[in-house]
């Protein structure tokens, strides 16, 4: 039987790393270059979808497209690397007091319990919540 306190403590636990995981991603990524990457791509899109030419047209607006996609990855990487060091360190060492205070019979894996699934949850909503409220660019 798992203990209410220690569920309590595995939510906090969870939603603290993924609200930090996000607010780290901001602190290390480049939002004004994010957003301007972004709209310029939103941009270039609906030219092409609107583009009714020859096929020399459409190449070079692909072409812009795969650009400014590239770009937009290149932005993303490091800072979500980065980011997902709270997850990752909370997953190899801080759930071990909590490895069975989920009981439940479905999430009978080898490499994960309960606790695992959970906290993985709870922490993604908590890191969708603080980008959304923060307008955070991925």
């Amino acid at each position: 039987m798992s203990s209410p306190l220690l569920m309590v403590q595995l939510i906090v636990l969870s939603t603290a790393t993924g609200a930090l995981s996000m607010w780290l991603y901001k602190l290390c990524s480049y939002q004004e270059r994010l957003k301007s990457t972004v709209a310029e791509l939103s941009d270039v899109q609906s030219k092409m979808m609107s583009y009714d030419g020859e096929f020399e047209g459409a190449q070079a607006l692909m072409r812009e497209s795969l650009k400014l996609s590239f770009l937009r990855l290149a932005l993303v990487v490091v800072p979500s690397l980065m980011a997902a060091a709270p997850i990752i360190a909370v997953l190899t060492w801080g759930l071990g007091g909590f490895h069975n205070v989920v009981q439940i019979s479905a999430l009978n894996w080898g490499w994960a319990s309960a606790s695992e699934v959970l906290f993985l949850i709870v922490a993604s909503l908590s890191a969708l919540a603080v980008k959304a409220v923060f307008r955070i660019q991925c």
